[in-house]
């Protein structure tokens, strides 16, 4: 087949490589916070899914249309930094560096834990201790990759929502999925029973709509507010 005829087949197959990143995207916006917030491990598997997807389908577009010149949002700058600090806190710089590094972490390490001892349920013969800028390097951890999967969500969609219409799509998602959650909320409030939905227990929560914390369904909808605007 001649390479003049090959072309629009590859551009077709990028377009559908982008359809397939918005809708990732989308979905993972849309729907995870009606699943509690997106707290639960399952939705932050979900959301994992959904951003793995949306990776996979923009390296394919690449591949096919090739390189084109990047978005970097000016948002993701202090974003990648806040990331490179959680990881650098996970790292094992040695008991003295902690100390002068931050020593009030170090002073609060040794009030917690004797170094030395086996941690609780280890034995004498385990790795010695590691000494992190983090108190609870696992906790760190987590976190960190929460915030790395934020940082690569901002980055793909400023490359596929960069035409006007494609951001009309997303404001407009975001403006109805709001109104939807807010409308939840209030319908919830004015009948509660104690349950999200319902009929799932909050154990002394104070939940918004589907939020377990009324703080996050606040700031998300601050967020959906924008797209309104």
């Amino acid at each position: 087949m001649p390479a003049s005829q090959l072309q629009p087949q590859r551009w077709t197959a990028a377009a559908v490589c982008d359809a397939v990143t918005r809708t990732s995207l989308l979905a993972a916006t849309i729907l995870l916070p009606w699943s509690f917030g997106g707290v639960d491990a399952f939705s932050q598997y979900l959301m994992f899914v959904f951003l793995v997807v949306a990776e996979a389908a923009f390296v394919l577009r690449l591949l096919l249309a090739g390189s084109t010149a990047a978005i970097i949002p000016s948002a993701a700058i202090p974003a990648a930094a806040i990331v490179v600090c959680g990881f650098l806190q996970t790292l094992d710089l040695g008991q003295n560096a902690i100390a002068t590094l931050s020593p009030q972490a170090a002073v609060l390490r040794s009030q917690l834990l004797d170094d030395g001892e086996p941690l609780p349920g280890g034995t004498e013969n385990d790795e010695p201790r590691v000494h992190t800028l983090s108190l609870y390097a696992p906790a760190t951890r987590k976190e960190t990759a929460l915030l790395l999967a934020g940082l690569a969500v901002l980055l793909l969609a400023a490359q596929v929502f960069a035409q006007p219409r494609e951001v009309l799509w997303l404001a407009s998602a975001l403006a109805i999925n709001g109104a939807a959650i807010a409308y939840l909320g209030i319908m919830q409030k004015l009948s509660w029973n104690g349950q999200i939905y319902w009929s799932v227990p909050t154990e002394g929560n104070t939940p918004f709509g589907p939020f377990v914390n009324r703080n996050g369904g606040g700031g998300y909808l601050v967020l959906c507010l924008t797209g309104t605007i």
